[in-house]
């Protein structure tokens, strides 16, 4: 492998607010929030057993009255009436042929009671998680089997009357597919009802998408089917036209053509296709294609548990199955994409690049032999995580081991500790003694402002609408690896 010289960034970069900051998140109505118990707010810890430092309990004053993005239960019912028990990670359906008819039946009801926007949140539900969009994309209820189920529970109402809420809802749920599978309309429709905890979206919801096409491309790696998300940016992004109406929209046909040559963008660690965002228009007007994916158990690929890839227990500390596990999924993605185009795309790769764990994985690819992989050649890695001295035997050591232990902690009964644990751990915690300052502190330099703010508040919405617990051990058991 041949290294070029290192290429340092101007430290004197300035924000620019609207480049850094896309529009395109939504916040929530806070009636539909799960709102902290009073006790929360006393400082005296984000969970049992922990003190705040003098720094984390001025923060505390600034936390957010809400669960950190955590819908209601009367919400999250209806999300778990998609799953099989509502397991995290898109499991089974249930045979419920009344799913997802039901849903919509439940949020014309709430229309024919007036409240349209807790109907919308319903009829959202039935198609935002993916095992629900499954579900519906098989067999879209008709606005007669709505109606017939809005009898059951409003049968003051007349027959014209449910009919037409039934239909209204049934509009609600395709518009809804239509905004997140091909971005029409999305500004339009405002907030979308997602529960990534009982069913993880298929797409992005309410935060900035990509405006290239999205498709999904199922990666068998190592026996594990790991369906991921996918864009291929060429040129322009396309004009969204309007769908057929109460159609669910077909994925698009990747393509790539002949003579073009191909950038591949790894993102960095709990992170998502999108952070290409701003590379691309560059890159794109060079006549590169850039292809970028969501990493497993990242933005809105299979949520996959760590342990399901290695059940080692958590004292097994200097071995990287994780990292191992990502960077051939990365060469059986591209494999894969290969074989949906019809052809070895290998020779058109000019370069594989990316950030922080995308950077990593870089480095990892790049010691592969590209006489046995041919599209293993040209690598860009910057700020790489695993680049420093070990963890092991260190002050780093304390949080690496920290990191483990969290991998393997089971999520509470209702998962809102777990929740509150987590974001407290990723934004909020410090360890002064030592002078770390919480993780999010390191992402951006000091004084970039306001990027460096507001990139971290999309950061931690990002995480409110992609949360779940193979999500947050899988975060935990990453940051471990790269620590030691």
């Amino acid at each position: 492998m041949r290294v070029t010289q290192v290429q340092r960034p101007f430290p004197d970069t300035g924000c620019i607010p609207d480049a850094f900051h896309p529009t395109g998140f939504v916040e929530a109505p806070h009636r539909f929030l799960a709102r902290r118990p009073e006790s929360y707010f006393n400082r005296a810890g984000p969970y049992p057993g922990y003190v705040y430092t003098p720094i984390e309990a001025q923060w505390a004053g600034e936390f957010s009255a809400f669960e950190e993005g955590l819908l209601i239960e009367q919400l999250r019912d209806k999300a778990r009436d998609a799953c099989n028990g509502g397991t995290t990670s898109g499991g089974a359906a249930r045979d419920d042929p009344a799913y997802p008819a039901q849903a919509l039946a439940d949020a014309a009801g709430a229309k024919l009671d007036g409240d349209d926007e807790l109907g919308r949140a319903f009829a959202d539900l039935a198609v935002t998680g993916r095992v629900a969009f499954e579900r519906f994309r098989a067999a879209p209820p008709t606005p007669d089997a709505v109606a017939n189920l809005v009898a059951a529970s409003r049968p003051g109402f007349l027959p014209e009357q449910r009919l037409e809420a039934a239909n209204w809802a049934l509009n609600r749920a395709f518009d809804v597919i239509a905004a997140l599978r091909t971005g029409f309309n999305r500004s339009r429709l405002e907030w979308i009802a997602v529960s990534a905890p009982d069913d993880p979206p298929h797409r992005p919801v309410n935060i900035p998408a990509s405006l290239y096409p999205q498709f999904d491309l199922d990666v068998t790696v190592r026996a594990l089917e790991v369906r991921t998300r996918m864009i291929i940016a060429s040129g322009q992004p396309p004009t969204v036209a309007a769908p057929s109406p109460r159609t669910v929209p077909v994925d698009p046909i990747p393509t790539i053509d002949l003579d073009q040559r191909v950038i591949v963008f790894v993102h960095g660690h709990t992170s998502r296709l999108e952070e290409c965002d701003r590379l691309l228009e560059p890159l794109t007007r060079r006549g590169f294609a850039v292809v970028a994916m969501d990493l497993p158990s990242c933005g809105y690929a299979t949520m996959i548990k760590h342990m399901d890839i290695d059940p080692a227990a958590p004292n097994s500390r200097v071995i990287f199955p994780i990292l191992d596990f990502q960077d051939q999924f990365l060469v059986d993605c591209v494999r894969t994409l290969g074989e949906r185009l019809g052809r070895d795309i290998g020779y058109q790769i000019s370069a594989w690049i990316g950030g922080s764990l995308g950077g990593n994985l870089c480095l990892r690819l790049a010691g592969r032999d590209p006489q046995v992989l041919s599209n293993l050649a040209n690598f860009v890695p910057w700020s790489a995580a695993s680049v420093w001295t070990s963890a092991s035997g260190s002050l780093r050591g304390i949080g690496a081991g920290k990191a483990l232990d969290r991998a393997w902690e089971v999520e509470d009964d209702e998962g809102v500790l777990s929740r509150r644990k987590y974001f407290f751990q990723a934004f909020y915690d410090s360890s002064p003694e030592v002078f770390l300052r919480p993780q999010a502190e390191y992402w951006y330099r000091d004084g970039w402002e306001p990027c460096k703010t507001r990139l971290m508040t999309g950061a931690r919405a990002e995480r409110h609408e992609l949360y779940n617990p193979a999500f947050r051990r899988w975060h935990w058991r990453v940051a471990a690896e790269q620590l030691y």
